[in-house]
């Protein structure tokens, strides 16, 4: 949450990432267990990181490159790694959503995710 919310372009304070990641434990708690396993994917994804590097032990600056990295799009009919890196900020930003988005609820979230 805190590597999209204190992104500069978004103009979020990055406090709020503490209350995000709890609204975002809530309705996590209420989807379905499809749904909690397709979160679980996008975030052990996630947290294998660049090169191999814990997401989560990086500094912010670096997580925000990483994830702005996963986003570049070279073809334009990505396929291969470039696709997988597309579908991996495509989960993240999702599940962002789920937690800052306006009056995302769990069912909400749950549609929002399986979009991906």
């Amino acid at each position: 949450m805190a590597a999209v919310v204190a992104e500069p372009a978004m103009r979020v304070d990055p406090v709020g990432a503490n209350g995000a990641a709890a609204h975002f434990a809530g309705v996590y708690a209420a989807w379905s267990v499809d749904a909690r396993q397709r979160a679980d994917d996008v975030l052990e994804v996630l947290e294998r990181g660049p090169r191999g590097a814990r997401f989560s032990r990086q500094p912010r600056a670096a997580r925000a490159s990483f994830l702005r990295g996963c986003t570049r799009v070279t073809s334009t009919f990505p396929s291969g790694p470039e696709r997988e890196r597309l579908a991996l900020a495509e989960g993240a930003l999702a599940l962002v959503g789920v937690a800052v988005g306006p009056g995302e609820d769990g069912e909400a979230g749950e549609r929002r995710l399986a979009s991906v």
